[in-house]
């Protein structure tokens, strides 16, 4: 759909005329012939007839005009973290075939491909076509963004040293977020508390307090 087709005849007796019938009440009157910015409604039979002081000799052709597929709807797996996976998803085009192309020389041909351990430089924007007999769709496009890995600094308050049955305050403080991180705390592996702020109370010698931090940043 959009492309010329042009008809054509071999050269005939010298002195011939053309005639040319085809889909959409088509005619011409020269040996070749084109139809600019084509629609599936021109596919169909051509035939042309040639005639030479009333003799006549027709032949034919047949002539397919393809549709545009249609432009996929792209999306991926958001948020996403250094190091993990990138999966893209295009939606269905029946009978159609993908082809992707991004960052790094990222090339794919599936219709939802997946990109293993992503690191910065694999950032940026991701385009689908979609193809069918042999027409290419517009392209559809997606900006790929990635998060630095967060993490946590816990400091205690009045240090981790101290007396036997003594309060300590820890506190938690959050590096590489960009959202609202959440927090739990654990005692010797086991949940103790969540919030910024955890009061270690009855702590013995040895205990470990642990505090894990999570965020959601788009």
């Amino acid at each position: 759909v959009g492309d010329s087709l042009k008809i054509f005849s071999t050269t005939s007796t010298t002195g011939v005329t053309y005639a040319w019938a085809g889909p959409n009440s088509f005619t011409a009157s020269t040996q070749n012939t084109f139809i600019p910015n084509s629609t599936v409604a021109a596919t169909g039979w051509y035939r042309m007839t040639v005639d030479l002081n009333g003799c006549t000799y027709k032949d034919s052709s047949y002539a397919a005009v393809n549709a545009i597929p249609a432009t996929p709807t792209v999306s991926y797996n958001n948020p996403l973290c250094i190091g993990e996976s990138l999966s893209l998803t295009a939606s269905t085009v029946t009978g159609a075939t993908y082809n992707w192309n991004g960052p790094n020389n990222f090339t794919s041909n599936q219709q939802n491909p997946n990109r293993a351990n992503m690191q910065f430089g694999d950032t940026g924007t991701y385009t689908v076509t979609t193809i069918m007999n042999g027409c290419t769709s517009p392209a559809a496009n997606i900006s790929v963004k990635i998060n630095p890995l967060p993490f946590v600094v816990i400091l205690a308050n009045p240090g981790d040293s101290i007396c036997n049955g003594a309060p300590v305050l820890f506190t938690a403080y959050p590096n590489n977020h960009g959202g609202t991180p959440q927090y739990q705390w654990y005692v010797n592996g086991t949940p103790s508390g969540t919030g910024t702020v955890f009061n270690g109370v009855s702590l013995a010698n040895g205990n470990i307090v642990r505090c894990d931090m999570t965020e959601n940043t788009k």
